[in-house]
């Protein structure tokens, strides 16, 4: 019997997803209050930062929650500075 994808990856990879899909989870909702937009329009402005600025999206996400708690690191997140500095 040949194994599936779903063998090729281990427990840590599949929790490492889950934490990485609910930073973005998390970072559309702090966008949703920044912007008081729908899921939708957050959703699709996080993914354009993405495409556009070609940081991956868990870095990005990062950036946006700790700018917006007030614990970035100085010099960190200049994308989320230059695109969304003004709603910080």
């Amino acid at each position: 019997m040949e194994p599936g994808i779903a063998a090729t990856f281990t427990l840590s990879d599949l929790i490492a997803a889950i934490e990485e899909r609910r930073q973005v989870e998390i970072a559309i909702g702090v966008l949703m209050g920044l912007r008081n937009c729908s899921q939708d329009d957050a959703l699709t402005d996080f993914g354009d930062a993405v495409r556009e600025s070609r940081v991956k999206a868990i870095d990005l996400a990062t950036a946006l929650i700790e700018a917006a708690d007030g614990t970035l690191p100085p010099g960190c997140g200049a994308e989320v500075h230059r695109r969304w500095g003004h709603l910080l």
